[in-house]
């Protein structure tokens, strides 16, 4: 379903409001071409940051990530940005699932209205998965983690799926994007197993579960995401 915009709105009130249950959801694209295959090996996009408030928990986040995920089971690789409200400004973010473990690293402090480009892909000449920014590798965590997974996705998943989403873990939180300044993903791309990039379609779009979090597929390439109505009362 695709909602637009009603011009000009006042800031978002979403951090003014009891946080209530954890209840993670997200709305953005996915491209899973056969399912429990591995035609996808990587994900591209360029990520505008559009405001974007979040309530006031502990560990509150609205997040825009550019993700691999793992067809039959939960495992991912991500990179994007991330608003925590314990931090209280936009950062960068990479994180994936090793066995039991979530690896992860949050740094920095991109500024609404700034473009990165992400990408995650698997790359043929180590069979691992990697995480860029701006064309250079995500830097390690404090840990000695790195952007890298220790295993190989055609090993240890049931298949690979590219997805580009705007997410929280409260729905009384916004996802980024505020009347006509919209969260945008433009560049959207997928590569394949001979390790070229292409536009597609997508295969599926999400649209959260609930109908303030709205987005709009202008091209194959090119997406955007907002919150609208700020008060979530639709």
């Amino acid at each position: 379903m695709l909602v637009p915009a009603s011009g000009s709105l006042p800031p978002a009130d979403a951090a003014l409001q009891n946080c209530g249950s954890v209840d993670v959801k997200d709305t953005g694209e996915v491209y899973n071409p056969d399912p429990s295959d591995f035609k996808v090996r990587g994900s591209m996009a360029e990520v505008t940051l559009a405001p974007v408030d979040v309530c006031n928990a502990g560990h509150s986040w609205s997040r825009a990530s550019v993700m691999l995920f793992a067809d039959t089971s939960s495992d991912f690789a991500f990179i994007g940005t991330i608003k925590d409200w314990s931090i209280g400004s936009w950062s960068y973010e990479w994180e994936y699932l090793a066995g039991p473990g979530l690896i992860r690293h949050v740094w920095g402090s991109p500024a609404v209205g700034q473009t990165t480009r992400f990408v995650v892909e698997r790359k043929s000449s180590d069979g691992k998965i990697h995480m860029y920014l701006h064309g250079n590798p995500a830097p390690c965590n404090p840990s000695g983690d790195c952007a890298v997974t220790p295993y190989d996705p055609l090993d240890a998943w049931g298949g690979i799926q590219s997805r580009w989403v705007a997410e929280t873990n409260y729905p009384q939180n916004d996802i980024f994007g505020i009347g006509s300044d919209k969260g945008d993903f433009d560049f959207v791309k997928s590569k394949n197993p001979e390790d070229s990039w292409s536009a597609h379609a997508p295969t599926s779009t999400s649209h959260g579960a609930v109908c303030y979090y709205n987005i709009n597929v202008l091209t194959n390439d090119h997406f955007k995401v907002w919150t609208h109505p700020l008060d979530h009362n639709c």
